[in-house]
């Protein structure tokens, strides 16, 4: 987001998203400070927007290979591997 957080450019992109199959990641970067330009608490309607066309089902809520909030999570030092206990 900049200057204005327009609500309507969120929906736009998210039209552009959903028209380009291809895309397969969206990333948005808050940036280091908690209170730096591009926090999304600085952008309200920008920020609900997003939050409502991310409810969509075409968007998962984690990664498939995430382990879900709360499960026990063993990393391996020998492998570096993460293993997710459900």
């Amino acid at each position: 987001m900049w200057q204005s957080g327009d609500a309507g450019f969120v929906r736009q992109f998210f039209q552009f998203v959903r028209t380009h199959p291809r895309i397969g990641l969206l990333v948005y970067n808050q940036g280091l400070r908690s209170d730096g330009p591009f926090r999304l608490w600085r952008f309200p309607a920008a920020a609900g927007e997003i939050r409502r066309q991310l409810s969509s089902r075409r968007f998962l809520s984690f990664a498939p290979e995430q382990p879900r909030p709360g499960a026990i999570v063993y990393i391996s030092q020998h492998a570096r591997s993460r293993v997710a206990v459900p």
